[in-house]
């Protein structure tokens, strides 16, 4: 049984996990093994019965770091410099302005 269950996990890391585009929070946050490599050594290790308390404190070790990066994250947003406007030439260079509104005040050659 422990075998059937580690296969199932090997199958899972080896060709679902890397198409799902994100990885485990544990694994990134702490630098400790994913929570399937972990899971996978629990139930060879213990078995699926003896060590499902350690199976379960991983996948709440995990969960915890996932909140604790999403709040950590600052959404992105694009800043809009104002200080930069194009030049009333066709010659596509950009001018230095005090004044945002103001596109004819330098000329750059």
């Amino acid at each position: 049984m422990r075998r059937a269950l580690a296969g199932f996990i090997s199958f899972y890391q080896r060709f679902l996990s890397p198409y799902k585009r994100f990885r485990c929070a544990a694994a990134y946050r702490y630098g400790i093994p994913s929570c399937s490599a972990a899971t996978k050594t629990i139930i060879l290790d213990d078995g699926l019965i003896s060590g499902r308390a350690k199976i379960v404190r991983q996948f709440r070790r995990c969960s915890a770091a996932a909140e604790a990066t999403r709040k950590k994250k600052k959404p992105y947003r694009r800043k809009r410099r104002k200080d930069i406007v194009p030049n009333n030439e066709d010659s596509g260079k950009w001018a230095w302005c005090a004044d945002a509104a103001c596109a004819s005040c330098a000329i750059l050659d």
